[in-house]
Protein backbone atom coordinates (compact mmCIF):
# COMPACT_ATOMS: atom_id res chain seq x y z
CA UNK A 1 0.00 0.00 0.00
CA UNK A 2 1.44 3.50 -1.23
CA UNK A 3 1.67 6.38 1.31
CA UNK A 4 -0.77 8.32 -0.68
CA UNK A 5 -3.40 5.56 -0.29
CA UNK A 6 -4.89 6.85 3.23
CA UNK A 7 -5.07 10.55 1.89
CA UNK A 8 -7.14 9.02 -1.06
CA UNK A 9 -9.29 6.65 1.45
CA UNK A 10 -9.74 9.66 3.80
CA UNK A 11 -11.09 11.96 0.94
CA UNK A 12 -13.66 9.63 -0.10
CA UNK A 13 -14.85 9.26 3.78
CA UNK A 14 -14.97 12.89 4.00
CA UNK A 15 -17.04 12.73 0.63
CA UNK A 16 -19.36 10.14 1.55
CA UNK A 17 -20.07 12.16 4.81
CA UNK A 18 -21.29 15.23 2.99
CA UNK A 19 -23.17 13.64 1.15
CA UNK A 20 -24.82 11.77 3.82
CA UNK A 21 -25.47 15.23 5.19
CA UNK A 22 -26.87 16.13 2.10
CA UNK A 23 -29.31 13.51 1.91
CA UNK A 24 -30.49 13.79 5.16
CA UNK A 25 -30.94 17.76 5.22
CA UNK A 26 -32.62 17.25 1.85
CA UNK A 27 -35.16 14.47 3.72
CA UNK A 28 -35.43 16.86 6.78
CA UNK A 29 -36.39 19.69 4.03
CA UNK A 30 -39.34 17.13 2.75
CA UNK A 31 -40.80 15.99 5.75
CA UNK A 32 -40.79 19.85 6.63
CA UNK A 33 -42.84 20.86 3.82
CA UNK A 34 -45.10 18.29 4.23
CA UNK A 35 -45.44 18.94 7.59
CA UNK A 36 -46.80 22.20 6.52
CA UNK A 37 -48.94 21.17 4.40
CA UNK A 38 -52.78 22.27 5.40
CA UNK A 39 -54.41 19.31 6.74
CA UNK A 40 -57.49 18.16 5.31
CA UNK A 41 -56.11 19.23 1.53
CA UNK A 42 -56.27 16.82 -1.59
CA UNK A 43 -53.06 18.69 -3.26
CA UNK A 44 -52.53 21.57 -4.86
CA UNK A 45 -55.59 23.63 -5.77
CA UNK A 46 -57.50 22.09 -3.10
CA UNK A 47 -58.45 23.85 -0.02
CA UNK A 48 -61.08 21.59 1.10
CA UNK A 49 -62.10 21.78 4.97
CA UNK A 50 -64.87 19.31 6.79
CA UNK A 51 -67.99 21.25 6.33
CA UNK A 52 -69.98 21.98 9.94
CA UNK A 53 -73.50 20.46 10.84
CA UNK A 54 -72.02 16.61 10.09
CA UNK A 55 -74.09 14.16 11.98
CA UNK A 56 -72.20 11.83 13.64
CA UNK A 57 -71.86 8.14 12.80
CA UNK A 58 -74.05 6.43 15.43
CA UNK A 59 -75.76 3.43 13.94
CA UNK A 60 -74.31 0.21 12.50
CA UNK A 61 -77.69 -1.22 11.53
CA UNK A 62 -78.49 -2.74 8.22
CA UNK A 63 -80.20 -0.46 6.04
CA UNK A 64 -80.81 2.22 8.45
CA UNK A 65 -82.28 5.49 7.35
CA UNK A 66 -82.76 8.68 10.00
CA UNK A 67 -86.79 9.62 10.71
CA UNK A 68 -86.59 12.88 9.28
CA UNK A 69 -84.01 13.02 7.12
CA UNK A 70 -83.02 16.20 5.40
CA UNK A 71 -82.39 15.38 1.50
CA UNK A 72 -81.06 17.91 -0.66
CA UNK A 73 -80.67 17.26 -4.72
CA UNK A 74 -80.31 20.86 -5.78
CA UNK A 75 -76.64 20.65 -6.38
CA UNK A 76 -74.59 22.33 -9.48
CA UNK A 77 -73.20 20.22 -11.91
CA UNK A 78 -69.37 20.17 -11.32
CA UNK A 79 -66.62 18.81 -13.43
CA UNK A 80 -63.35 17.04 -12.11
CA UNK A 81 -60.91 19.52 -11.76
CA UNK A 82 -59.06 18.35 -8.72
CA UNK A 83 -56.21 15.95 -8.46
CA UNK A 84 -57.41 12.91 -7.35
CA UNK A 85 -55.39 12.16 -4.21
CA UNK A 86 -56.67 8.86 -3.07
CA UNK A 87 -54.70 7.50 -6.24
CA UNK A 88 -51.18 8.58 -8.04
CA UNK A 89 -51.29 11.80 -8.17
CA UNK A 90 -51.51 13.87 -12.03
CA UNK A 91 -53.02 10.47 -13.60
CA UNK A 92 -57.19 11.20 -12.37
CA UNK A 93 -59.50 13.89 -11.08
CA UNK A 94 -62.12 14.51 -8.91
CA UNK A 95 -65.06 17.18 -7.88
CA UNK A 96 -64.73 19.54 -5.42
CA UNK A 97 -68.05 18.00 -3.78
CA UNK A 98 -66.43 14.69 -3.88
CA UNK A 99 -62.71 15.87 -2.29
CA UNK A 100 -64.80 17.45 0.39
CA UNK A 101 -67.12 14.07 0.79
CA UNK A 102 -63.77 12.38 0.94
CA UNK A 103 -61.69 14.40 4.15
CA UNK A 104 -65.22 14.56 5.89
CA UNK A 105 -65.08 10.83 5.48
CA UNK A 106 -61.66 10.55 6.72
CA UNK A 107 -62.47 12.46 10.06
CA UNK A 108 -64.95 9.95 11.19
CA UNK A 109 -62.16 7.64 12.02
CA UNK A 110 -63.82 4.68 10.11
CA UNK A 111 -61.71 4.78 7.31
CA UNK A 112 -58.00 5.01 6.29
CA UNK A 113 -57.09 7.10 3.69
CA UNK A 114 -55.28 4.00 1.52
CA UNK A 115 -58.55 2.04 1.67
CA UNK A 116 -60.09 4.97 -0.30
CA UNK A 117 -60.10 4.77 -4.43
CA UNK A 118 -61.97 6.98 -6.33
CA UNK A 119 -61.06 8.14 -10.17
CA UNK A 120 -60.16 5.46 -12.42
CA UNK A 121 -61.91 3.20 -15.30
CA UNK A 122 -64.97 0.92 -14.93
CA UNK A 123 -65.03 -0.77 -18.86
CA UNK A 124 -67.42 -3.32 -17.49
CA UNK A 125 -70.33 -0.30 -16.19
CA UNK A 126 -69.95 2.99 -18.64
CA UNK A 127 -72.03 4.51 -16.99
CA UNK A 128 -70.33 4.66 -13.67
CA UNK A 129 -69.35 8.06 -11.91
CA UNK A 130 -65.81 7.01 -10.82
CA UNK A 131 -64.19 8.29 -14.25
CA UNK A 132 -66.19 11.29 -14.18
CA UNK A 133 -64.54 12.01 -10.15
CA UNK A 134 -67.68 11.53 -8.85
CA UNK A 135 -67.74 8.68 -6.80
CA UNK A 136 -65.44 6.36 -4.50
CA UNK A 137 -65.20 2.92 -2.73
CA UNK A 138 -64.21 3.03 0.69
CA UNK A 139 -62.62 -0.71 1.22
CA UNK A 140 -64.19 -2.91 4.05
CA UNK A 141 -63.13 -5.80 6.12
CA UNK A 142 -66.13 -7.97 4.98
CA UNK A 143 -65.16 -11.36 6.00
CA UNK A 144 -65.96 -10.35 9.76
CA UNK A 145 -69.00 -8.97 11.11
CA UNK A 146 -67.14 -6.34 12.98
CA UNK A 147 -66.23 -5.47 9.72
CA UNK A 148 -69.73 -5.60 7.70
CA UNK A 149 -70.84 -3.37 10.75
CA UNK A 150 -68.19 -0.98 10.46
CA UNK A 151 -69.05 -0.76 7.04
CA UNK A 152 -72.44 -0.02 7.56
CA UNK A 153 -71.61 3.08 10.14
CA UNK A 154 -69.95 4.55 7.17
CA UNK A 155 -72.96 3.88 4.76
CA UNK A 156 -75.27 5.14 7.03
CA UNK A 157 -73.41 8.31 8.38
CA UNK A 158 -73.32 8.95 4.34
CA UNK A 159 -76.86 8.46 4.40
CA UNK A 160 -77.23 10.81 7.29
CA UNK A 161 -75.08 13.51 5.77
CA UNK A 162 -76.74 13.99 2.29
CA UNK A 163 -78.17 17.55 2.48
CA UNK A 164 -74.41 18.19 3.54
CA UNK A 165 -72.17 16.40 1.25
CA UNK A 166 -74.47 16.25 -1.94
CA UNK A 167 -74.80 12.32 -1.36
CA UNK A 168 -76.42 10.96 -4.84
CA UNK A 169 -76.44 7.40 -3.67
CA UNK A 170 -74.74 4.99 -1.49
CA UNK A 171 -74.47 1.14 -2.13
CA UNK A 172 -72.95 -1.67 0.62
CA UNK A 173 -73.44 -5.34 0.68
CA UNK A 174 -75.66 -5.22 -2.38
CA UNK A 175 -78.14 -2.77 -1.14
CA UNK A 176 -78.55 0.43 -2.51
CA UNK A 177 -80.11 3.49 -1.33
CA UNK A 178 -80.64 6.81 -3.49
CA UNK A 179 -81.32 10.54 -2.89
CA UNK A 180 -84.65 10.21 -5.10
CA UNK A 181 -86.30 7.43 -3.37
CA UNK A 182 -84.87 8.54 0.37
CA UNK A 183 -86.85 6.02 2.63
CA UNK A 184 -85.39 2.78 2.10
CA UNK A 185 -82.66 0.63 0.85
CA UNK A 186 -83.40 -1.51 -1.80
CA UNK A 187 -81.59 -4.41 -3.18
CA UNK A 188 -79.01 -3.45 -5.58
CA UNK A 189 -79.31 -4.52 -9.12
CA UNK A 190 -76.85 -3.84 -12.16
CA UNK A 191 -76.74 -5.96 -15.51
CA UNK A 192 -72.68 -4.85 -15.82
CA UNK A 193 -72.05 -6.91 -12.60
CA UNK A 194 -74.94 -9.04 -12.70
CA UNK A 195 -76.44 -8.32 -9.57
CA UNK A 196 -77.50 -8.73 -7.17
CA UNK A 197 -74.98 -11.94 -6.46
CA UNK A 198 -73.85 -12.31 -3.20
CA UNK A 199 -71.27 -14.10 -4.79
CA UNK A 200 -70.06 -11.44 -6.97
CA UNK A 201 -68.07 -9.79 -4.06
CA UNK A 202 -66.62 -6.38 -6.00
CA UNK A 203 -69.37 -5.84 -8.61
CA UNK A 204 -72.45 -6.10 -6.32
CA UNK A 205 -70.23 -4.12 -3.39
CA UNK A 206 -70.24 -6.76 -0.68
CA UNK A 207 -66.46 -5.43 -0.05
CA UNK A 208 -66.41 -2.19 -0.36
CA UNK A 209 -68.89 1.08 0.71
CA UNK A 210 -69.06 2.76 -2.70
CA UNK A 211 -70.26 6.68 -2.57
CA UNK A 212 -71.42 8.51 -6.00
CA UNK A 213 -71.49 12.43 -5.30
CA UNK A 214 -73.83 15.01 -6.99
Amino acid sequence: MSAGSPRRAGGRSATMATLVGVLVLTGSLVVAMVGLSPAGTSGGGSNATVPGGLVAANSSAVGYVPSGLAINRSWPVQSASISDFTRDAGIYSITSRTDVGVRSALSTGLIALARISCGGDRSANPSSDHPRGKACDFMQTYTTSAGVQIGWRLANWFVANQAVLGVNYVIWQNQIWVAGSPSRWTPYQSSAYGCPDPTNITGCHMDHVHVSFY
